[in-house]
């Protein structure tokens, strides 16, 4: 880019950072250089950096301080609707089998509405329990009266709650009868799918980037820019293209979601590519 572009990205950059309150994040130093040096490292012309902003300003980014507020929330609106004085609540978290021993964001949810559950309006009158795989749910004598609530900061694509809700029927169709869904951000067309068949609490939709706040050729160019930008830096990116299955998705939590655009997380660049992302998803172990 040319010094007036450069220029041009970086005021709108600081912008978007004081209007979103993004200078109040734990880290936001780290995020905004890595932001900056995208004009440098990634950018070529004013079409992608003006593409870059319009997603920025659509992004959603939950720190580590941000899921107290939000946990606490999904709670309160939960509790408001339960009428019954002995109530028990489990509280599961969204898991396939095979990664129902492995330490998961639902787990960690699980376990800060636990600790939360005193400091909301009448959560005295409720039983909370976590519980964190399949085999010690089959333990669980449900109630008419008891909630399973399934849990996560993050629904994507929909397909590990769709295998959690199998399973847990396998176990106990009890179970399923008074099932609720609470999650921190969900995407707004998995939403769209599940809403009818169970209550689901959430704090934020989470729309396509691109495709949901555009329209016609629009859509079609600015997915062409995005990927001009991926094959120029990225190596094998092909699966993640647009964020995964091209969710398109604008967020990031403890663990940026794998369906966000990948110029956000992913660091797979090619050898000329000096950059640490603004929101890098780690490998599991």
């Amino acid at each position: 880019m040319n010094s007036e572009d450069i220029a041009a990205y970086l005021l709108e950059l600081d912008k978007i950072f004081e209007q979103k309150g993004w200078k109040q994040k734990e880290n936001y130093v780290e995020v905004y250089n890595s932001l900056s040096k995208f004009s440098e490292k990634i950018i070529k012309d004013k079409n992608e950096y003006l593409l870059i902003l319009e997603l920025l300003r659509e992004f959603h980014w939950i720190s580590l301080n941000d899921y107290y507020n939000n946990c606490r929330s999904l709670l309160i609106n939960f509790t408001s609707e339960l009428n019954c004085r002995n109530t028990n609540i489990y509280a599961f978290p969204i898991i396939k089998e095979k990664h129902q021993f492995k330490i998961k964001s639902g787990s960690f949810v699980s376990y800060l509405m636990k600790s939360l559950l005193e400091t909301i309006p009448n959560g005295q009158r409720f039983k909370f329990e976590d519980v964190n795989n399949f085999h010690d749910l089959k333990k669980i004598r449900f109630k008419n009266s008891d909630v399973l609530i399934l849990v996560d900061d993050f629904i994507g694509s929909g397909e590990t709650l769709n295998e959690c809700i199998k399973e847990i029927t396998n176990i106990n169709t009890q179970l399923i009868k008074n099932l609720k869904i609470l999650t921190i951000a969900i995407k707004k067309d998995t939403l769209e799918k599940i809403s009818d068949r169970y209550k689901i609490y959430y704090n934020f939709k989470v729309l396509k980037g691109i495709t949901d706040y555009n329209t016609g050729d629009e859509i079609v160019n600015k997915k062409q820019i995005m990927k001009t930008i991926e094959n120029r830096i990225f190596l094998g990116i092909k699966q993640y293209s647009l964020g995964f299955q091209e969710s398109e998705s604008l967020i990031t939590l403890l663990r940026t979601p794998d369906n966000t655009f990948p110029i956000f997380w992913n660091s797979k660049y090619k050898a000329k590519i000096d950059l640490i992302p603004p929101f890098p998803r780690y490998e599991k172990a």
